[in-house]
C-alpha cells in the first residue's frame, strides 16, 4: 500500500513540473535514514506495538497540517505549468 502512494506521489510531481530542491532530498534522505535506524534499533523495542505507530504517525500529522495551512493562500506558488 505504501508503495502505490509513494508512486503515485512521485509521478504527480514529476508530471505537474513541481521544482525540488536537490539539498532538500539529500537532507530529507539523511533524516529518513537516522530515523529509521533510530526507530528500529531503539524505539520500536521500548515501546508497545500501538505506542510506536503513534510515535510515527504523529509527525505526519503534524505535516499534513501544515501543508493545510499553507494551502490556504491561493497565490503560493509549488509547481510550474508545463
Amino acid at each position: 500500500m505504501q508503495s502505490v502512494g509513494t508512486t503515485a506521489a512521485s509521478d504527480t510531481i514529476r508530471l505537474r513540473g513541481a521544482r525540488v530542491k536537490p539539498r532538500a532530498v539529500v537532507w530529507a534522505g539523511a533524516g529518513v535514514g537516522a530515523g529509521n535506524i533510530a526507530g528500529i534499533d531503539l524505539v520500536s523495542g521500548l515501546l508497545e506495538p500501538a505506542q510506536t505507530n503513534r510515535f510515527f504517525v504523529a509527525p505526519w500529522l503534524r505535516f499534513g497540517a501544515a501543508l493545510l495551512w499553507m494551502n490556504r493562500y491561493k497565490k503560493r506558488v509549488a509547481f510550474d505549468r508545463i
